[in-house]
């Protein structure tokens, strides 16, 4: 059970991390998504842009720490995933 803690709560803060280098890092609007020629071909809020990985991390990480052992590894991976997305948008607008 400390495992999940330490897990969830790393998740959790990394996440938060990302979030709060986002906001000072961000102009209003923010690239989110790229096409093959590598231009920017979608664009979001950065009051939408900022929130949306966060909220994946941290709900599947509250998910993973608190639900059955069943159910654990697909939470851990999704909370992996919203990290994912705070790292490709920074990425994406750097």
């Amino acid at each position: 059970m400390k495992k999940e803690k330490l897990i969830a709560g790393g998740l959790v803060t990394a996440a938060l991390v990302f979030a709060v280098a986002e906001y000072f890092l961000f102009p209003e609007w923010v690239a989110v998504q790229k096409n093959f020629n590598g231009e920017v071909s979608n664009w979001m809020p950065k009051y939408l842009a900022i929130p949306i990985p966060f909220l994946v991390t941290a709900l599947s990480a509250c998910a993973y720490y608190f639900l059955k052992q069943a159910s654990k590894k697909k939470y851990l991976f999704l909370a992996c995933i919203g990290l994912v997305m705070s790292v490709l948008t920074i990425i994406f607008n750097l």
